[in-house]
């Protein structure tokens, strides 16, 4: 009942932009299993705008979208629901002309096993994902690598 309060007390924007989240969100987890991740990367980056495009400045807006995904997240989404936030966030913001980076990191367990992080950065600071972070080392990406070489 609780829940259901705290949805009607949203504007009709946060529950249309909350319903856009969990429904991009079960998309994703399902693409991330069904499809090679180059192949997932590329349909997002269809949604983003073009490399060298004027960054939009808006933390207000971006951070409504980091709201919406994680709100939706939390119920839409299993254990390890990163990489589908990130992703999902990423669209999104996309969408509205945001750029953003997906990042992932990686840390090495207490049993020496190798965990994986995901987050989000838009506009130089972590919208998504930033619960863990301090943990994971970032991998380098191949474009990072070319532009130090």
């Amino acid at each position: 009942m609780e829940r259901l309060r705290k949805l009607a007390a949203l504007s009709r924007e946060e529950r249309a932009l909350l319903l856009r989240a969990a429904l991009l969100l079960t998309g994703m987890r399902v693409a991330l299993v069904a499809l090679p991740f180059r192949t997932l990367q590329r349909l997002v980056a269809r949604q983003s705008p073009p490399a060298g495009a004027a960054a939009r400045e808006d933390a207000e807006a971006v951070e409504r979208i980091a709201w919406a995904v994680t709100t939706a997240g939390r119920r839409v989404l299993g254990v390890r629901p990163c990489l589908a936030k990130a992703l999902t966030a990423q669209v999104l913001l996309g969408r509205r002309g945001y750029a953003s980076d997906l990042r992932i990191g990686v840390a090495r367990g207490e049993d020496t096993a190798v965990r994986a992080h995901a987050w989000l950065e838009c506009g130089g600071r972590v919208v998504v994902g930033g619960e863990e972070l301090a943990e994971y080392v970032p991998l380098v990406s191949r474009d990072a690598e070319t532009a130090q070489a």
